[in-house]
Order: structure tokens, then C-alpha cells, then sequence
């Protein structure tokens, strides 16, 4: 997310339209290591840590895995206070 845009409410617009009415049970991605505002994003909105340290192939910077359990999640567009 670009600076100007962060603390508006614009990233959890975006990831909430992205995994609304999704058919599948789980979800997953990876961000930075050391990129702890991703991280406590995530965090806020869910996700848990599943793996500490990753490296991708041909990489050096960790990175860490996050799981999100989708089931039982309505639309979530809009959600007040998020």
C-alpha cells in the first residue's frame, strides 16, 4: 500500500474484497520478515503465523507464511471499524 493511502482504511477494503465469497476453506500468503505493519495487518484481520522463517528459492530475505481460516466468513466489504 502506498503511504498516502495507509491508516484510511483503503488495505482492509482491498483484502476483504479480494477473499469475500471465495469457494475455498483456506487461504495463504507470505510477506517479509521484518515487515512488522504487514504483519500486525494481518494479524488484526485474522491471519496466523503459520511458518516463522521462509525462504524462497533464489532468495535471501525471510519471509513469513500466514494462514487464514475462510469457512464461516460472510461478506465482510465495508466492515465498520476495521
Amino acid at each position: 500500500m502506498v503511504p498516502e493511502a495507509r491508516r484510511r482504511g483503503v488495505g482492509g477494503l482491498v483484502h476483504d474484497a479480494l477473499l469475500s465469497g471465495l469457494p475455498h476453506r483456506t487461504a495463504a500468503l507470505s510477506t517479509q520478515r521484518d515487515n512488522g505493519a504487514a504483519r500486525r495487518f494481518y494479524e488484526r484481520r485474522g491471519w496466523e503465523l503459520l511458518l516463522e522463517k521462509f525462504v524462497f528459492p533464489n532468495g535471501a530475505e525471510p519471509y513469513v507464511v500466514m494462514g487464514l481460516d475462510l469457512r464461516g466468513r460472510g461478506p465482510t466489504i465495508g466492515r465498520a471499524g476495521e
